[in-house]
């Protein structure tokens, strides 16, 4: 009811809001991160953190080798830090290694590590800064998991984009591996209209408006 956080567990990074203690790494006593106030929601990757706010602002913490955190400064953070690409945003994910937003108009931002088109940029990269994903609009939910990434739409259809090795992307992985990234954000065959989508390591559901589970 506060909007206050509370982490625990490993802060190798910083992850946990508090400063980095080589001596006492792992922390089973929950810390008050004092920096954040009216949090609504929280989204966790491998080791980072990130936070959003009643006002759609979004803060990030934790390891920041990959970019993860959405700042200029490659570097790990135990203190919150703003995401200033990002405004009027109503719901936040994570990966391992990336993060991605919803703004209220419909429209999907990621940033983190690219390696496998988890970001939905022009290129490969380690660092990706804060981009908006192309080719899907309209969008209603988010999903984040492993180096894959999934939106559903407000029409009830679910694109995903990022690894695809597995076929966590929903599309068909060929023995050459020619589809093991998928770049864009492809629409998955899903035969009934979803209202949400979670997305693992390496495989994903998602849930129907008529409360049918499909992975």
């Amino acid at each position: 009811k506060t909007g206050k956080v509370h982490c625990w567990g490993l802060n190798s990074f910083g992850q946990l809001g508090v400063n980095i203690d080589p001596k006492n790494l792992e922390k089973y006593k929950s810390s008050e991160i004092n920096l954040l106030e009216n949090i609504i929601s929280l989204a966790l990757g491998d080791n980072h953190s990130c936070a959003l706010n009643k006002t759609g602002e979004v803060f990030c913490w934790g390891d920041n080798r990959e970019g993860q955190l959405g700042s200029k400064k490659i570097q790990e953070s135990a203190q919150p830090t703003k995401v200033t690409a990002l405004s009027k945003i109503m719901m936040i994910t994570a990966g391992q290694n990336h993060s991605c937003a919803l703004n209220t108009s419909g429209e999907v931002y990621c940033w983190g590590d690219n390696q496998s088109w988890q970001i939905g940029g022009n290129r490969i990269e380690d660092i990706s800064p804060v981009t908006q994903v192309q080719g899907v609009r309209n969008v209603k939910q988010i999903s984040a998991g492993g180096m894959t990434s999934c939106a559903v739409t407000v029409h009830g259809d679910v694109f995903c984009w990022g690894d695809n090795t597995s076929g966590q992307a929903g599309q068909l992985n060929t023995s050459e591996e020619q589809n093991s990234k998928i770049k864009i954000p492809l629409q998955i065959e899903i035969p009934k209209k979803i209202d949400s989508v979670t997305v693992g390591d390496i495989h994903t559901c998602a849930l129907s408006v008529v409360k049918t589970v499909y992975c």
